[in-house]
């Protein structure tokens, strides 16, 4: 799952200036659990909180 959006800003019928756009991306893992000689690992899921800000060029 990936939010986001931008502003763009028209330079002709053909092409865009985008400004900025913005985008929030999460990262869901879920628990992990191993069972071995001589031990065992589990560790709980967690969520990373990525962002990305950008600009460019749209062409049509």
């Amino acid at each position: 799952m990936k939010l986001g959006g931008g502003i763009d800003v028209r330079v002709n019928r053909k092409v865009d200036i985008r400004l900025v756009e913005f985008d929030y991306n999460p990262i869901f893992t879920g628990d992990y659990n191993t069972t071995g000689a001589p031990f065992s690992i589990s560790q709980k899921g967690k969520t990373a909180h990525n962002f990305t800000i950008g600009f460019g060029i749209v062409i049509h």
